[in-house]
């Protein structure tokens, strides 16, 4: 889990979302920051492809991909973690859908993997 300073990069506030809070309303200032920090989901072959969102309302600021806990003992499957860092730039309303897919099944339509609704006000 995501917790503690940021650095210095992301002066302001910053607010932070995991997997556990999938489904949940995220209520941003313009100028705000929010980071969404989910699993990996290359255990099961998957990657995650683009995300979906109003790119008038959120920047996509980056996207990591955070080695897994090596501490105590690394777990089998652990991919790691995902994470997303977004601004506010707008006032508006927006979901925010991580989709995956499988890179050989060419007739499946990738999948919901995790979305959040994002309120931005003035």
């Amino acid at each position: 889990m995501l917790s503690g300073s940021l650095g210095a990069e992301t002066a302001g506030k910053v607010q932070v979302t995991t997997e556990q809070q999938q489904g949940q309303t995220v209520s941003l200032k313009v100028g705000e920051k929010w980071v969404l920090e989910i699993r990996n989901p290359g255990s099961g072959g998957y990657s995650q492809v683009t995300p979906v969102y109003d790119q008038a309302i959120l920047r996509l600021a980056a996207t990591e991909k955070l080695p897994r806990e090596t501490t105590p003992k690394p777990l089998m499957g652990d991919f790691g973690k995902l994470r997303f860092s977004w601004e506010a730039l707008k006032a508006g309303e927006t979901e925010v859908l991580i989709r995956i897919s499988r890179p050989w099944e060419k007739d499946v339509a990738p999948l919901e993997f995790t979305k959040n609704r994002v309120v931005v006000t003035e």
